[in-house]
Order: structure tokens, then C-alpha cells, then sequence
């Protein structure tokens, strides 16, 4: 009798292990990767516990107008230019991210962040670099003939579709540095590989 009730509690002792050890196992794997739940962005999460190999996919705003893809054009009194972009290039300079995109004349337009960009954050453009808060973007134009370089104001989204960035503006308006009011109006759309 002795012996049926060893092996009956080696059983029950068992059993219930075995199932505790299931029940972790589960958990465990329909929770998902840990830090697709700690309210920060990090690992190669694209917005606050998104994007990524790991977790759901993001929420992004879109780009509200259509414009075409690599495409800036400004709107300077009754002046309308289009200029194609190319060689875009983007990484960190210093603390900050920074998207580069050049025209064939010499343009540049420059987007510095304080870190990745957010997809699920619309951005709003600041008037100089000095502490770009996690919501802001400084947008700089530069044309070297004429000389002009340009900064301003206005929403800019951001996406991350096919693992490239597209960065967009519908009404970005813009002001040479130094002079208090605004004097172009710019719209872009660049996809940064």
C-alpha cells in the first residue's frame, strides 16, 4: 500500500509539473517579443511597441495630398518649379537622424530628427536645430544658384513601407533665414532606401 501511494503522489507530482511547464510554454508564446510591450521604441521596433520583425504592425498617417514620389515643388509668388530628387541618403549625424536629398542643380533639401523617426507620429517642422523634441523636425532647402537657403513650418509625415522611409509635405511654408515672414511654399515627397 506503502508503495501504491509513493508512485500515486510521483504521479500526481508529475502531472501537475508537466502541466505548469505547458501553461509557461504558452504564455510565453502568444505573448509575443517582450519589448512589444514596454511603451517604449526600441530594438528595430518603427513606432512605440510596433513595426519591426517582432511586433504588430504600426498605424502610420499617411501623406494627405498626392504628390508625385521624389518630386519637390515650390510655389514662390505666381512661380511654380518641380525638381526631381536623387541621391537620397539618410543615418545619424552626431545624436540626431538626419534624410538628405539632392536635385540635379545643386538643391538640397535636409530633414534632421532627434532619433529614427516615428511612423505613427506626424512631425512638426522647427526653426532651428538647437533641442528637436521627439515631435519635431527641422526641414532646411538649400539652392545654391541664387543663393537661398531656406527653413519654415508645417506638417511632415513619415512612412516606412517595402524597408525604405517616404517623408512627406503637403504645405510646407518656408522663409530665407533671417527674414521674418514666409515667402515659398514647398511640397515633397522622397523615398530614402
Amino acid at each position: 500500500m506503502k508503495i501504491f501511494l509513493f508512485i500515486l503522489g510521483i504521479s500526481v507530482l508529475f502531472v501537475s509539473c508537466r502541466k505548469k511547464e505547458l501553461r509557461d510554454v504558452e504564455t510565453t508564446e502568444t505573448a509575443g517579443a517582450q519589448h512589444c510591450s514596454n511603451f517604449v521604441k526600441d530594438a528595430d521596433e518603427l513606432g512605440v511597441d510596433c513595426g519591426g520583425a517582432d511586433c504588430d504592425p504600426c498605424q502610420q498617417d499617411t501623406l494627405p495630398c498626392n504628390i508625385p514620389d521624389n518630386k519637390v515643388r515650390c510655389l514662390e509668388a505666381s512661380t511654380v518649379t518641380t525638381e526631381s530628387l536623387i541621391n537620397q541618403s539618410h543615418g545619424y549625424l552626431g545624436n540626431n537622424y538626419v534624410f538628405r536629398a539632392y536635385t540635379g542643380d545643386g538643391d538640397s533639401l535636409i530633414l534632421t530628427f532627434d532619433d529614427i523617426p516615428d511612423v505613427t507620429q506626424t512631425y512638426s517642422g522647427v526653426a532651428n536645430s538647437f533641442d528637436i523634441s521627439s515631435t519635431e523636425v527641422l526641414v532646411e532647402y538649400f539652392q545654391p544658384y541664387p543663393l537661398k537657403d531656406w527653413i519654415g513650418s508645417g506638417a511632415v509625415y513619415v512612412n516606412f513601407i517595402d524597408g525604405a522611409y517616404k517623408i512627406g509635405s503637403c504645405d510646407y511654408d518656408f522663409h530665407e533665414y533671417g527674414q521674418p515672414s514666409f515667402s515659398i511654399e514647398q511640397y515633397f515627397s522622397i523615398t530614402f532606401y
